[in-house]
């Protein structure tokens, strides 16, 4: 039964993970405020149960974040609608 819901949570988690991911790169402010809820949901489902998870659901996110951020910082930031009209 543990190992069931483990998967569930997981998987559970993956797919938010994937939509906040899909969600930070589409254009509009609503979508990134959306994201970042749905990034935050992720993470906290992990984290009550299982912290080594959450952490590197964490990280994960926080990568895209800071790729995100790298890319508007530099000027970049037309890549970003490029990638998701891909």
């Amino acid at each position: 039964m543990t190992a069931r819901a483990t998967v569930g949570r997981w998987l559970l988690a993956g797919v938010l993970a994937v939509g906040a991911v899909a969600l930070l790169v589409k254009p509009g402010g609503a979508s990134k405020v959306l994201g970042l809820a749905m990034a935050a949901v992720a993470v906290t489902m992990l984290v009550r149960k299982d912290r080594t998870s959450a952490t590197v659901l964490a990280v994960v996110l926080l990568g895209a974040a800071v790729a995100f951020l790298a890319l508007f910082l530099t000027g970049n930031a037309q890549m970003i609608v490029d990638w998701y009209h891909r």
